[in-house]
């Protein structure tokens, strides 16, 4: 992540501290974050420097003022103004992991070969709290070349308790003895 992107995240972070509206705006930047994702091409005519800022900036106005909070409105069109528009998901993102940071929260990327029930995945929620000692948020991801088992990813760590992972590590192993 770039330190421009760090930046602008922690500015908005501190702004939403400030005026006590962190989770309020948590909800506001997951949302617009995605919308941003799915939408490359806006992200792109914001950063297009042949349009003049006014215009960039009227983009910003026209999609988010009244449908989002004013101080991200004037966030997204600081970013832009500026000439940061390709740095925005990357801003937001900081400020979601600044969130976590501070409530004690972990990022847990959960990928399995079927969907979990609800069962499975509070029992490993569970699991997961205690291993780390935080509150543990889950991101699923489906990919049926695990087989099955699961495969997570949390706070840099991966912990592979997938098929594919054990006959690969198992692989390796027969490799090992037959030298």
């Amino acid at each position: 992540m770039s330190d421009i992107a760090l930046e602008y995240g922690r500015g908005l972070y501190l702004l939403a501290e400030e005026e006590g509206l962190i989770a309020d705006m948590l909800a506001e930047v997951r949302n617009t974050r995605m919308l941003l994702e799915a939408e490359p091409d806006y992200i792109a005519l914001l950063g297009n420097l042949s349009l003049k800022r006014e215009e960039r900036t009227a983009l910003i106005g026209a999609a988010f003022s009244g449908r989002a909070m004013p101080h991200l409105v004037s966030f997204l069109k600081l970013m832009t103004e500026r000439g940061y528009a390709a740095h925005i998901i990357a801003a937001l993102t900081a400020y979601e992991a600044l969130y976590r940071d501070a409530e004690g929260i972990a990022l847990a990327e959960i990928t399995t070969a079927t969907p979990l029930t609800e069962t499975e995945r509070q029992t490993l929620k569970e699991h997961l709290d205690r291993l780390t000692g935080k509150h543990c948020e889950l991101s699923e991801r489906i990919d049926p070349a695990l087989l099955g088992g699961v495969r997570v990813m949390v706070e840099g760590q991966l912990y592979d308790g997938s098929v594919s992972g054990k006959l690969a590590r198992f692989k390796r192993r027969l490799k090992e003895l037959s030298k």
